[in-house]
């Protein structure tokens, strides 16, 4: 892991000016180095003023999310990440060097959110994708608590965004792009007088909802369509057995029930013998569903990893506390290995994931990331909340450990 400060550039007028002159001289690289993975069209743009700044609001797909609105919009805007992101060393040198504002995780970040207001009080337009993260399977995500304060907050002309047939281009969880035409879909700028936080809320949440299997579908080419799914597909729909998933270029094949599916352009399972298809949110419901019927969570071991590296990202330089096998256990979070690691469980909260293979959490009043090689992060987030979920009702109700709920039949679809 990069041990990189978070540094990021100052909001001043000189700063500014450099910004802007440095994405006039860049924007045609970007729109050229694009064009072979994602080349863009754009609507709306016209209703912009060439000057004025604005707080654009858009939904995250795409890995190209971020150059696409500052091509779409004809101008430097200062986006707003989360630190893992800036931590990232390739990532975290576009990001800063364009005038990015890092964002602590799990916490009302007042630095930063006062940053992008000195950076829109200098007259920047701002950029933040309100649901928080990038979809893994294109769902439309909750907005962050607290959106409606930001535009407050900023005063700036709100434009929401839709960015269409990214999450088929270029999925979160791919290790291999596609090639595909995104669309980007700029509204006229609209100020908030009279609206309800609530309403303002819900305006955005409507305005930038994009359904993947409803999105205009611009023609993909591509390979290996199915590298990557297991971390999202973690268990086999059929007979919900974890860690089972083998991903041979465009298919995938269970190595416990031997059901055999092609990943389509869509992101789809669909069964070789085409009697199924599962869109990934059907998987991942269906996976869960084998998980709370089965017996796991009655388990000693409830799951167990592969050989990861876990690490204290409180401060700015990373620090490594654990390497080995991570264990989660009913009431314990354990690493057994060269260099060994425990918490109890009543100390750990907010499980997320902002990079592919790794896993971000609460321990007490630190800050852990999980860095796994090929582990599905999203299953360990899924069981952490999970297990967490039955101990907070098990301590409310008084009652002991959670049961284990009844056995469903392993060959239903």
């Amino acid at each position: 892991m990069a041990s990189r400060g978070l540094s990021s550039l100052p909001p001043t007028k000189e700063n500014l000016h450099r910004l802007r002159v440095q994405v006039r001289v860049t924007s045609g690289l970007f729109r050229l180095g694009m064009r072979h993975w994602a080349p863009l069209r754009v609507t709306g743009a016209d209703q912009l003023q060439p000057r004025d700044p604005y707080l654009f609001l858009a939904n995250h797909t795409g890995l190209f999310d971020p150059p696409s609105l500052v091509i779409a919009a004809r101008r430097h805007i200062n986006m707003l990440a989360t630190e893992s992101n800036i931590r990232s060393s390739a990532i975290g040198q576009f990001i800063t060097a364009y005038g990015g504002v890092p964002k602590k995780k799990y916490t009302s970040d007042v630095r930063a959110i006062m940053q992008l207001r000195r950076w829109a009080d200098l007259g920047a337009s701002i950029g933040v994708f309100p649901e928080g993260q990038r979809s893994w399977d294109g769902k439309p995500l909750p907005l962050v608590p607290g959106i409606e304060k930001l535009v407050a907050l900023l005063k700036l002309p709100v434009v929401t965004c839709r960015i269409r047939n990214a999450y088929r281009q270029s999925p979160r969880w791919a290790e291999r792009m596609r090639r595909g035409t995104v669309l980007v879909e700029l509204d006229p700028p609209q100020t908030f007088d009279t609206e309800t936080p609530d309403q303002i809320s819900e305006h955005i949440r409507k305005a930038i909802a994009v359904d993947p299997m409803e999105e205009p579908r611009f023609p993909l080419t591509g390979r290996d369509l199915a590298a990557g799914i297991s971390n999202v597909a973690w268990a086999c729909p059929v007979c919900g057995e974890i860690r089972s998933f083998i991903e041979e270029g465009n298919r995938v094949r269970c190595s416990s029930c031997r059901s055999r599916w092609r990943v389509d352009w869509d992101c789809r399972l669909v069964s070789l013998d085409g009697a199924r298809s599962h869109t990934l949110p059907e998987v991942v419901a269906l996976a869960e569903q084998h998980q709370l019927a089965g017996d796991r969570f009655g388990r000693t071991t409830i799951l167990e990893s592969e050989p990861m590296k876990l690490w204290d990202i409180t401060k700015p330089r990373p620090r490594l506390v654990g390497d080995g096998v991570l264990r989660l256990l009913p009431d314990e979070l354990v690493v057994d290995g060269p260099l060994p690691w425990s918490a109890p469980l009543d100390t750990v909260a907010a499980p997320t994931v902002d990079m592919r293979r790794r896993l971000t959490l609460r321990v007490g009043t630190s800050y852990m990331e999980l860095e796994m090689a090929r582990e599905s992060v999203l299953k360990w987030v899924w069981f952490t909340e999970q297990l967490l979920a039955r101990r907070s009702d098990a301590a409310a109700s008084g009652a002991g450990p959670p049961q284990a709920g009844p056995t469903i039949d392993a060959q239903a679809p």
